[in-house]
């Protein structure tokens, strides 16, 4: 399972408006921008990512390896729960 790390930057409503390419590069960069007025969040901005498949299914990830390796679903299961590198 993949896992991402949010980084969560507060602003204010002027920074679109006045800093745009500022706050679309911070967006692209993976940010999450959260848009407040008068102290109180309005919106957020988040990144848009690609149509890329984060979970594959253990059957395709078998087919791709081939006979020779072995997938254990409990040791998935294990490293799935337990891995959070955020």
């Amino acid at each position: 399972m993949l896992l991402r790390c949010v980084v969560t930057k507060i602003i204010t409503q002027r920074e679109p408006r006045n800093d745009n390419a500022k706050v679309i590069e911070a967006v692209t960069a993976d940010e999450t921008l959260v848009v407040t007025r008068n102290g109180e969040p309005v919106a957020q901005l988040s990144p848009v990512h690609s149509g890329r498949r984060s979970f594959i299914a253990r059957a395709d990830v078998a087919a791709l390896a081939g006979p020779a390796v072995r997938i254990d679903p409990r040791e998935t299961a294990r490293t799935r729960e337990g891995s959070s590198s955020c």
